[in-house]
């Protein structure tokens, strides 16, 4: 299957300091979902990320790892996540093989380029509104958002990131995020290819 119809709509973001045992939430999302385990600073960080890859693989969801290609490997991750100073370094760039995911954060327009340019899967766009995660950091807003998203190559995933819900989602312009071009053409966003993501599973939006 290739890697953009892959993608997921909706991506747990995992945050040690919110919600240390991350395996409840992932339990809780629908099929079609995605995680990402960050838990920098935990010591129980590779027994973590079996257990969340492999209750992934039981429930249909995408797993990345933040910024560990030799974790994300052995715990059979579907890829890895980079943060926005690692986007560009050749050996996180490298796919240990086919259809291995590559998404990296972006807080920025010169950033989100960046990402886009070095050939990522998606990029991770924060903080859209302001966030318990980045305390006293003005969020980015939908509207300058979209600006920054303006022009990108079709079939580019942006996640909408920090202080996001269902009513928040439809500033994007749709109150479910695409998830593909055809999709798109249909009229089914006018923002193409907006997902969303959250350090907790989302509530009222049924899977695509």
């Amino acid at each position: 299957m290739a890697r953009a119809a892959r993608m997921p709509w909706f991506w747990l973001m995992s945050d040690e300091a919110r919600a240390a045992d991350v395996l409840p939430l992932i339990a809780a999302l629908p099929r079609g979902c995605g995680v990402v385990l960050r838990h920098y600073g935990c010591e129980r960080r590779g027994e973590i990320a079996a257990a969340a890859g492999g209750l992934c693989r039981r429930r249909g969801l995408a797993f990345l790892v933040a910024d560990d290609v030799g974790l994300a490997v052995r715990a059979r991750a579907d890829g890895v996540h980079l943060p926005q100073h690692r986007v560009g370094a050749g050996l996180a760039m490298r796919r240990p093989w086919e259809g291995w995911l590559v998404t990296a954060s972006a807080h920025c327009p010169v950033s989100l380029r960046r990402a886009v340019a070095c050939g990522v899967d998606g990029v991770f766009l924060s903080p859209v509104f302001a966030t318990l995660s980045h305390p006293g950091v003005e969020g980015i807003g939908a509207l300058r958002a979209r600006i920054w998203m303006r022009g990108l190559p079709a079939g580019m995933r942006v996640y909408a990131l920090g202080g996001m819900s269902r009513a928040r989602l439809r500033q994007f312009g749709t109150a479910r995020p695409a998830v593909g071009a055809a999709r798109t053409a249909r009229g089914a966003a006018r923002t193409a290819n907006i997902g969303w993501a959250g350090s907790f599973p989302p509530k009222g939006v049924p899977p695509l």
